[in-house]
């Protein structure tokens, strides 16, 4: 009997973590409203998802707003302004093919 109620509870605690919420997914339009704080929920997403490889700069800015700290061959993204980061902030680099002008990849970086 006790096998039986511990096997239920255990599927009972795997259904409610299992539903649970899970990461947060990329969106343009809540990337470009969101402050630093809230970009970081959102920039895994974007990464793994590889949603800015191979679009040119135009279509970036497009997707993600204007950048922070624009070069000619990469944009950076503020992602971070957390009081525990004294030093260092956290962003997104966009790096460009300077060939192209696609983006060959996107990377998570302190400053």
């Amino acid at each position: 009997m006790h096998v039986v109620r511990l096997a239920m509870l255990f599927i009972i605690l795997t259904l409610v973590v299992g539903c649970g919420p899970g990461r947060d997914h990329f969106d343009s339009a809540e990337w470009k409203a969101s402050d630093q704080n809230g970009r970081r929920k959102v920039a895994i997403d974007l990464i793994d998802r590889k949603l800015a490889l191979g679009k040119d700069r135009a279509e970036v800015i497009e997707l993600l707003g204007e950048p922070d700290v624009s070069e000619s061959d990469w944009i950076k993204y503020y992602i971070d302004s957390s009081r525990f980061r004294i030093l260092d902030r956290q962003f997104m680099l966009v790096s460009f093919d300077k060939a192209s002008g696609k983006a060959m990849y996107v990377t998570l970086a302190d400053d």
